[in-house]
């Protein structure tokens, strides 16, 4: 058959829906006793997102992409119609005439040269590499684990979805999207973290109390703490919590930690029922300005220090939800460690100042200070 020009083609087929035709699959669908038909719409490759139109003389059109059904398609004289798309060529007509007789079972299929060029996806962090997804727009996927390179994607929007892997923190967003071209190789790098990263520097020793926090991880938590860890609270902490002294010391931190990581109610010093923590959200965790280090009359003295400005959130399920604002002091004590005869700095959490908010009742969110919030468990 001889092709038609794209544009008269759109023309001509506008026309015919401006001409009160219609535009739905049941304005095909026989109506016994008219021996209804079978049309499989195929693709090779299998899936490929290919749009296409079918009309009819009395001004049916119906239009879809990829591989489709009718399955109680009407008798009569069809023009079917691949639509042209710059991913990929077909290798046969674009327009075809086809008569559906009553009872059969038809096929149209295409065959189709894909456009492709490479694609590099590296994993940066662990060791056995990391899963990934590679979807393209028109609806075909790649799986594959650590760096790869793909020779047969087809050009055209894409995106990758990175996993999850055991001790690394995803990459976020954990989606990546590119466009891939036909020339030059698209390279796309996923990178991970290790949660748990040996704290050779001040940043890397937070980012380890943030994972260990946020996943409520009992032995991660408690391999941060310097022997000489102390939480200083606030007066309003220790009035509202008579039994709590002014600070917190290791054996109570990893108890209060215990109780609160383990997701149990539990009955508090004060004989109340504290309903179990669901799930702990560090949503803000920010290093105000640089460390430096505390003077011989800070209570705290000789470490060094910085200002971090926070939001928690302590969920507890049905129960209302405790929430933390405002700022904390960090403190962190180092030391020179030797592995695998290489030394390294080597820094623990040696106390915290609650600078946090006050304490706000009877709301879905209660706003607490954080050292009232460990109170609560103690």
């Amino acid at each position: 058959m001889t092709r038609v020009p794209t544009i008269i083609r759109l023309l001509a087929l506008t026309a015919l829906v401006l001409a009160a035709g219609c535009t739905k699959e049941e304005c095909a669908t026989c109506i016994d006793p008219c021996g209804e038909a079978t049309l499989v719409i195929a693709t090779e490759p299998d899936s490929l997102g290919v749009d296409w139109t079918m009309t009819r003389s009395d001004g049916f059109y119906f239009g879809a992409r990829g591989p489709y059904t009718f399955t109680d398609i009407a008798p009569g004289e069809y023009r079917f119609i691949w639509r042209q798309s710059p991913y990929f060529t077909n290798t046969g007509p674009d327009t075809l005439d086809v008569t559906i007789a009553a009872g059969a079972a038809d096929t149209i299929r295409g065959v189709f040269d894909v456009v492709t060029g490479p694609v590099r996806i590296e994993t940066v962090g662990p060791p056995a590499g990391a899963p990934w997804v590679l979807e393209h727009i028109l609806g075909m996927s790649w799986a594959g684990a650590g760096d790869s390179t793909l020779t047969d994607v087809a050009i055209g929007s894409c995106r990758v979805r990175w996993g999850d892997v055991d001790g690394w923190t995803t990459p976020s967003p954990d989606i990546t999207y590119f466009t891939n071209a036909p020339d030059d190789t698209s390279v796309v790098t996923g990178v991970y973290v290790e949660r748990f990263a040996f704290p050779d520097s001040e940043d890397r020793l937070v980012e380890n109390f943030r994972n260990a926090y946020t996943g409520m991880d009992l032995e991660h938590y408690g391999a941060l703490l310097h022997p000489d860890y102390v939480m200083l609270l606030q007066t309003s902490t220790q009035e509202e919590f008579p039994n709590v002294g002014p600070t917190l010391d290791v054996p109570e931190e990893l108890d209060i930690a215990q109780k609160m990581f383990s997701g149990n109610a539990i009955v508090n010093s004060q004989d109340e029922l504290v309903p179990g923590l669901a799930a702990i959200d560090l949503l803000l965790f920010s290093r105000l300005g640089e460390w430096a280090t505390s003077p011989a009359s800070d209570p705290i003295p000789n470490a060094r220090f910085a200002l971090f400005e926070t939001r928690m959130l302590f969920s507890r399920g049905s129960a209302s939800t405790l929430r933390v604002d405002g700022q904390v002091k960090m403190y962190v004590a180092g030391r020179d460690s030797t592995v695998d005869g290489v030394t390294r700095p080597y820094f623990e959490l040696i106390g915290i100042q609650d600078l946090t908010g006050g304490f706000a009742a009877g709301k879905a969110v209660e706003d607490m200070s954080w050292g009232s919030v460990k109170a609560l468990f103690r």
